[in-house]
């Protein structure tokens, strides 16, 4: 083989790798309400490139290419595993594993989480017990 073989093979190995990455950007959203979540990890699975959502819940992030698959990780989520195929753009909604609040305990009683809208403040004396009071400073001398 001669040099100029050699220089076009090595450019077209360059090419096809150079163009088989892709870049991905995308949204995280939570699935109960819709909001955005932010610091999800996302990592292409089977190698180190990895990548985080900002505070708007967007990231982007490199693949190697097409066959690729995206594996997003967050506390408290499911981790969700997505194939990267040819697509550019790549929103997802991740599902909490924490069951959502239904009841709220008030006090000696309970009530349900949307009927709380504010701060509870109905306090009655009946449970306390009336205890007496000495000062420290008497208790010492005492001994």
């Amino acid at each position: 083989m001669n040099k100029k073989n050699i220089v076009f093979i090595a450019l077209v190995v360059c090419l096809k790798i150079a163009f088989s990455q892709q870049m991905v950007r995308g949204t995280v959203y939570e699935s109960e309400l819709g909001e955005k979540l932010k610091d999800v990890t996302i990592m292409v699975d089977g190698t180190d490139i990895c990548s985080t959502t900002d505070s708007a819940g967007t990231y982007k992030i490199t693949v190697p290419g097409e066959k690729s698959y995206l594996v997003f990780i967050k506390n408290d989520f499911d981790k969700l595993y997505v194939k990267v195929r040819r697509n550019y753009e790549i929103n997802v909604v991740m599902a909490s594993t924490i069951p959502p609040v239904r009841d709220v305990d008030v006090g000696y009683g309970s009530q349900r989480s949307t009927e709380v809208t504010g701060a509870v403040s109905n306090i009655g004396g009946g449970g306390f017990r009336p205890r007496s009071y000495v000062e420290s400073t008497k208790k010492i001398k005492l001994k």
